[in-house]
Formats: C-alpha cells, structure tokens, sequence
C-alpha cells in the first residue's frame, strides 16, 4: 500500500518539480533580455595608417581619407581618426582642397567627417591665389563635396584676413560662404601685416 501511495503521488511531485524549473527558467532568460547591453567601450578593430578613397558615380576619385589611427567601437558604430587629412579634387580640376585636424569622429561608413581641433583648411587652385581656412571644428561631407562649421573662422588668403563667425565650403563649386558678422583686413601684396 505505501508503494501504490508513492506512485499515485509522482506525476503530481514530477508536475510541481517542472513547475518550479519552468519559473526559474521564464525569470532568467526575462532577466538577461531585459539587461541593458553594456556600453562597453573597447573598440572592435584598430587600423594604423589606414587610406579609404572615395569615387563619384561616374567611378572619378573624388577623395582620399587617411589617418593615422582609426578606432570603429561597435556600440555606437562610430570610429575615431587620429590626425585625418581629407584631400578633395574637383572633377573639373579647378582646384584641390586638403583638410587637416588633430582629431576626426565618423560613422561607420565613413560619409560624413567631423574634423577636430586645430583644423585647416587649404584650397590650392589650379589658378590664382591659394587660401587657408582656420578654424577648432569642421564637418566634412563626402558625398556632397559639403564642409561646414558653426564656430568662428580665419581666411588667410595673401596678406588678406577674413574673420567670420559661421563658414560653409562646396569643394565641387568651389564656393565659400561666410556668415555672421564678418570682418576683413585686405593689405597690398607689398605690405605685410605685423605679428601679434
């Protein structure tokens, strides 16, 4: 009779058993998915003296990016470049623009480049008169020949000084706009103007 108590008993102890495993079971696998991912900061690759060149849709070389360093961290798909240098040619061949920071951030396809401390800027045209752009910040658009800033900037072109609180550059047209409140100091080739 105990035997027959004991079997009547171990489907119910068996059920109750799973019961408590499958609980268990539902409250870690809920607890682990709704753990917010770590935002771990390591990155998932390093690139030394990397070069990425960009073609147009006609298969031109529009631009080269280079660096020394690129770090891409997954978390966020973003990278970091040490020292970026952007070198730019129109098609029309008109005039060449190069572009470099102490630091660059981008996305991880790389469209849009932001340029960081101690940016210059340099249009070197085919003809006529070079001009350098100095400025703490930059972004750079490859696909839109687009660079833009929203911090004060200085156009030395010659002896000339353009001081602007706001700058917009379309490599392709070779156009620069500066906006805000603008001031210039223009010099005769002959004179020079004195260090501060």
């Amino acid at each position: 009779m105990n035997l027959s108590r004991i079997t009547s008993w171990f489907p119910i102890v068996l059920m109750a058993i799973l019961a408590i495993l499958l609980y268990w079971l539902t409250n870690v696998i809920r607890f682990s998915s709704e753990r917010p991912a770590t935002m771990d900061d390591e990155p998932d690759y390093i690139i030394y003296r990397f070069q990425v060149r960009h073609f147009d849709d006609k298969g031109f070389l529009s631009n080269i990016l280079h660096g020394e360093t690129i770090t891409h961290y997954a978390y966020n798909r973003t990278a970091t470049i040490v020292e970026p240098i952007i070198l730019h040619r129109s098609k029309e061949q008109k005039s060449a623009y190069r572009i470099t920071a102490t630091t660059g951030l981008t996305d991880e396809n790389l469209r849009e480049v932001a340029l960081v401390d101690d940016v210059k800027m340099i249009r070197q045209p085919v003809y006529g008169q070079s001009a350098t752009l100095l400025t703490e910040q930059i972004q750079y658009n490859h696909t839109t020949g687009i660079a833009k800033t929203e911090v004060p900037v200085t156009v030395i072109s010659g002896n000339n000084r353009i001081f602007g609180q706001r700058l917009r550059v379309d490599t392709r047209n070779n156009s620069l706009i500066l906006e805000g409140q603008v001031t210039a100091t223009f010099l005769p080739y002959s004179s020079t103007i004195e260090k501060e």
